[in-house]
This record gives structure tokens, C-alpha cells and sequence, in this order.
């Protein structure tokens, strides 16, 4: 007989996890699983919990790029 936990993942929490291998954002799972943004956070919440997702917050596009090409473009931009 399955735990308590196996019968949540399969019910509550395994349309969220299953189709997704890549990171994909919370809003495009909601939408994948035609559930309500919240509820898709506090189930990823709760498998984060588990150690069965991996939840990273993405880079701001400043941290991707260096000081020194955006020194390049605005140089760039000034010179129109």
C-alpha cells in the first residue's frame, strides 16, 4: 500500500513535476496544469521541501552581463 506521501505526489503534485525536465517557469507550469498560480507554488513548495524539485530564482539580466559591454554600448549608443 502506498504512503501518505506517495499517494500526494501521485494526486496533488505529479501533473506539476512529471512533463517538466528543463527549468521552467512556475507561470508556464500553472498554465501546463490549468491550475491556480498559488496552488502550483505551494506544491512546488512543498516538493522543494522533499528535495524532489529544484527552485532558483533567475539571474537579473544586469548580472549576465559585464560592465565593460555595457560601457561598449552606451559608448556606442552616444556616438549616434
Amino acid at each position: 500500500m502506498p504512503s501518505n506521501e506517495e499517494r500526494w505526489l501521485d494526486a496533488e503534485a505529479g501533473p506539476v513535476v512529471r512533463p517538466y525536465a528543463l527549468p521552467t517557469t512556475v507561470a508556464d507550469i500553472a498554465a501546463d496544469v490549468d491550475l491556480p498560480l498559488g496552488v502550483v507554488r505551494v506544491i512546488l513548495a512543498d516538493l522543494r521541501e522533499l528535495g524532489l524539485v529544484v527552485i532558483s530564482v533567475p539571474m537579473v539580466m544586469a548580472e549576465r552581463v559585464d560592465k565593460h559591454t555595457l560601457r561598449e554600448v552606451l559608448n556606442g549608443l552616444r556616438g549616434l
